[in-house]
């Protein structure tokens, strides 16, 4: 991983130690971790050659670059304000697009080093789902946002992929129709604990 790209990372870091909400909730922790893991795996994705099974797919790459920050930035919004929704008045949601801008920003621009020029329309696609994601945010807390973008990829994968790579391969067709659904039902059962508490 280049050292630039701990930068943001290490912003993300900075503001919640001003914003003084470090991570003491479990949530918080998860949304650390899960964006330690997250960002680098991207970063790593958009620096090899493009693998030929997603060639044949005919996959969008402006739909991967969408879906990648798309989570991308629910996880930095949820490691800067882990407890509310998206204010556009104020400060965080605004650091959120910085980040995200800027990383996307110096991703291209080292793209171009490996063989995968930059595209300022790869960073439309990026910025389409920061703004995609920070908008769910506005009107929805962190369960439902978060049962919301899962519900988008297991939507856009299988039907955006013109090769139908997902029909053609029956073991990635059930390992990613599992793990989506998976992730789908344990964000629901959140929601169910956290957002529409059942009463006894």
């Amino acid at each position: 991983l280049s050292s630039i790209h701990y930068i943001p990372i290490l912003v993300v870091l900075r503001l919640e130690i001003k914003g003084k909400t470090l991570a003491t909730t479990r949530r918080h922790k998860l949304a650390i971790a899960s964006l330690a893991l997250y960002w680098p795996l991207i970063f790593a994705a958009t620096h090899i050659p493009i693998p030929k099974m997603i060639q044949r797919a005919g996959v969008s790459d402006k739909m991967l670059h969408f879906l990648a920050y798309l989570a991308l930035t629910l996880l930095i919004w949820i490691t800067i304000s882990p407890h509310r929704k998206v204010n556009w008045l104020k400060w965080p949601v605004w650091a959120a697009i910085a980040i995200a801008a800027f990383y996307g920003v110096t991703d291209e621009f080292l793209q171009s080093f490996v063989g995968r020029g930059a595209s300022p329309m790869d960073f439309a696609a990026n910025m389409v789902g920061v703004i995609t994601c920070l908008i769910i945010l506005t009107f929805f807390s962190f369960w439902p946002a978060s049962m919301i973008v899962a519900a988008v990829f297991i939507y856009i994968l299988p039907n955006f992929t013109t090769g139908k790579m997902l029909i053609q391969n029956p073991m990635l067709n059930t390992a990613f129709h599992f793990l989506g659904f998976a992730a789908f039902t344990m964000i629901w059962i959140q929601v169910l604990e956290h957002v529409i508490p059942m009463k006894d």
